[in-house]
């Protein structure tokens, strides 16, 4: 099976901080069928489809390998089982034999599988990427299924970036009381409405932040995915603080600390 593999290129982006790093990506582009899917009439279809981003650090060609590597492994995650996968190729191969396996397990199932798995750019600058990685699919079952991770990265290491690298010790208390307000409001629930009534599942009915966590200029950004806080049927929440309403947490020194001077 031949993968295909298109480039979209990109220009260079100039930094936020005072240094201008010349950072750049190219998006890779993965597309795949299997059985009748020329036939919109169909329902005997399997199709893949990954997209995600290399990026292209000049001045550093070591954090440049160490994201890829990381976007990279992400993009590789199993799909069928926790095995180690080497290569997209290998990804594709396997996902296409599950199918091929399905049908002949079962030749009068009339089933259409799909992936869509993508790495995205949310946001960057001079100190940091943010990106989103995120699956739908349907291989059977009562509905399709879908997932998002944001996931920040260092630029001047190629680390994962967590919430105790950007803020002060014992921020969390102050945190979650600052985004339970904005998720009130996103919600438009009332101030003393109790959460567990509202339908959503937080542990001994506290609102609290999770670690699926984005930066960029519209601020500190959350994500709960489906059957995380609430049922299926309401979808997942994505709530967004703006940075002023918790600059008082920012750690001095850390990845915003220049950031919030702009």
């Amino acid at each position: 099976m031949c993968t295909v593999l298109i480039l979209y290129g990109y220009g260079e982006y100039q930094g936020h901080t005072s240094q201008l790093h010349k950072i750049s990506f190219e998006i890779v582009k993965i597309s795949e069928k299997d059985g009748d899917c020329d036939d919109q009439n169909s329902d005997s279809c399997a199709e893949i489809i990954i997209e995600y981003p290399v990026f292209s650090i000049p001045e550093n060609r070591n954090i440049e390998d160490k994201i890829n590597n990381y976007i990279k492994n992400e993009m590789l995650v199993s799909i069928f089982s926790e095995d180690k996968i080497n290569s997209f190729d290998e990804l594709v191969h396997n996902y296409f034999d599950e199918y091929r396996q399905f049908k002949t397990d079962d030749p009068a199932s009339y089933q259409e599988w799909f992936i869509e798995r993508s790495g995205t750019v949310k946001f960057f600058n001079d100190d940091f990427i943010s990106l989103t990685f995120s699956e739908y699919s349907y291989l059977g079952g009562a509905h399709p299924n879908s997932y998002t991770v944001f996931t920040v990265l260092d630029l001047n290491s190629g680390n994962k970036v967590t919430l105790e690298d950007i803020f002060i010790t014992s921020y969390k208390p102050i945190l979650d009381e600052i985004a339970e307000k904005e998720f009130r409001k996103l919600k438009e629930l009332g101030e003393d409405e109790s959460l567990d009534e509202a339908g959503f599942w937080f542990d001994g009915n506290r609102f609290s932040i999770n670690e699926n966590f984005a930066l960029s200029n519209e601020g500190l950004t959350f994500y709960y995915n489906n059957y995380e806080i609430t049922a299926y049927a309401y979808g997942s929440t994505e709530l967004i603080i703006p940075l002023a309403k918790i600059s008082q947490l920012i750690k001095d020194g850390g990845i915003l600390t220049e950031f919030m001077k702009q």
